[in-house]
């Protein structure tokens, strides 16, 4: 495998752990029994555009400011 390669599953396999899909599942389930399965469909994917946009928005934040405390620290 290249070192590409290798980097994108490291950063898969722990967005994996992060966000534990398996372990959801059950909760889910139990807070839409009642829910049409195409209701379940739309709140599955509310949630998962929701923690897709939560995800990035900590990356990038995280990333301008790893770079702003890199910047004040260099000068």
């Amino acid at each position: 495998m290249t070192e590409r390669t290798i980097e994108l599953v490291l950063i898969f396999t722990s967005i994996l752990f992060i966000v534990d899909p398996f372990a959801v599942i059950p909760t889910f389930l139990a807070m839409t029994v009642r829910d049409s399965p195409q209701q379940r469909r739309v709140l599955a994917r509310r949630g998962a555009w929701t923690c897709a946009i939560a995800l990035i928005a900590f990356a990038l934040g995280g990333s301008m400011r790893s770079r702003s405390r890199a910047a004040s620290s260099s000068g």
